[in-house]
């Protein structure tokens, strides 16, 4: 289980062994309490601000990107899910792919930075 302090800024890296350029990328941050944060790659009516793309040969990375103090008031225990859509054609219908789904934790901070 992925573990975070809240409000803190979250990058997580994903590498993949493919050419992603032209992929849409879309992640969700939810908790128990309705709370919730949709981040899209560029392709997807994001931008490089909520999650990068870079292709370097046959081989990709993509960074999900949640911006500092969005996760400030959630709830301990939420999910990640991360869904893809490739581009291609199955059945006539978009390849969706759901690349990622768990449960993270969000945490307060121990470290007090006045007074440690």
């Amino acid at each position: 289980m992925l573990s975070f302090i809240k409000g803190c800024t979250i990058s997580l890296q994903i590498t993949v062994d493919e050419d992603i350029t032209n992929w849409e990328i879309k992640a969700k941050f939810y908790d128990t309490a309705s709370n919730s944060k949709i981040l899209k790659s560029a392709e997807a009516g994001g931008s490089d601000a909520e999650i990068e793309k870079t292709t370097v040969g046959a081989s990709s990375v993509f960074v999900v990107k949640m911006p500092a103090y969005e996760t400030q008031d959630w709830e301990d225990k939420a999910w990640l899910e991360i869904k893809i859509d490739t581009g291609d054609d199955v059945g006539g219908e978009d390849e969706i792919l759901p690349a990622f789904k768990e449960q993270i934790m969000f945490e307060d901070s121990d470290l007090d930075w006045e007074t440690e």
